[in-house]
């Protein structure tokens, strides 16, 4: 009979610690599935404090994450309603130390947890305790590196977007560059920093072949001519200084003038045809030659006709 009872106490004490352990897998089981369906910290944090007061484990639930600068805490106590809250480190740790019964732990990734147990025998399970803390940690720390993934793809998909804008505006740009250039009467190279032709209408194709300094590498192409239009270009081009030649090449002439960017460190290049100009020119200069010895001409009729109508007059007189 004694045997039999001990046995009884036994089987007992084991029924109990099952039942225990059962409940506590259940609690620990339920946590879990309410946990994983959180995205948010606030939820988490919410949930977690809600499933273990309901199950009458814990008095009171302190929780959160470090976010900015501050931390971000959730608690929950008997005499203070649920609340959010954002606190130093030192209001933190004064919050922790407040109540001496509080168990839990605070992780390096900035997670923390904390709660005061219902009972010394829940608070001496440090098995389920420590399933409990690190059930919630790892959850609060999927959210934030979540979140952390999330407003990096954010900002990636921002910046992708930035940089596709700037693309589109600056294609868009320089189409309207070279449609500018395209429309102009004048030849418009535009040289970069490495003195080549980075940008060119069809005017300035047509004179430079021309003038037999076609490529794009026009500062080497101007070295090796040795006319002295290309030399005094050449050094415009390489110094980045401003100059205007005239340059007589055939029977055609040109008027062609640098001018520095300043964006950038480039060069333009001006190429503009002035034969026609100039033939023009050339013709009212004539024009107002012929003038002036008209104007001369008729000046000395009129004034050699008024002496010799004088004279005509008294040898008419004398005559008589």
């Amino acid at each position: 009979n004694t045997r039999l009872a001990e046995t009884s106490l036994k089987l007992r004490q084991a029924l109990d610690t099952a039942r225990k352990a059962r409940r506590s897998a259940d609690i620990l089981i339920a946590l879990l599935g309410d946990l994983n369906a959180c995205t948010r910290v606030s939820d988490a944090l919410e949930k977690a404090s809600t499933r273990l007061m309901d199950a009458g484990l814990i008095r009171s639930f302190l929780g959160g994450v470090q976010t900015g600068g501050f931390n971000l805490v959730y608690e929950v106590t008997p005499e203070r309603s649920p609340r959010f809250v954002r606190v130093g480190d030192e209001e933190l740790r004064s919050m922790i130390l407040s109540c001496r019964s509080l168990t839990g732990m605070t992780l390096s990734t900035g997670v923390f947890v904390y709660f005061e147990p219902e009972s010394d025998a829940i608070g001496e399970d440090q098995t389920f305790l420590s399933g409990v803390i690190g059930a919630i940690s790892s959850t609060l720390r999927r959210i934030q590196m979540e979140s952390t993934m999330i407003e990096g793809e954010s900002t990636l998909r921002s910046a992708l977007q930035s940089a596709s804008e700037d693309k589109q505006k600056a294609e868009e740009a320089l189409r309207l560059n070279q449609e500018l250039m395209d429309s102009s009467s004048y030849g418009l190279c535009l040289v970069d920093q490495d003195n080549r032709v980075r940008l060119e209408n069809e005017s300035s194709r047509a004179i430079r072949r021309s003038l037999d300094i076609s490529g794009d590498e026009i500062l080497d192409i101007l070295k090796r001519d040795s006319r002295p239009e290309c030399r005094e270009l050449a050094e415009a081009v390489e110094s980045r200084r401003e100059a205007g030649i005239l340059w007589h090449h055939h029977d055609r002439s040109f008027r062609v003038e640098a001018k520095t960017v300043k964006v950038g460190g480039w060069l333009i290049v001006m190429f503009c045809d002035i034969t026609e100009a100039m033939e023009d020119q050339r013709k009212k200069v004539a024009y107002a030659r012929m003038s002036m010895v008209g104007n001369l001409a008729a000046s000395m009729a009129h004034n050699m006709k008024s002496p010799l109508g004088a004279i005509h007059g008294f040898g008419t007189i004398i005559k008589d």
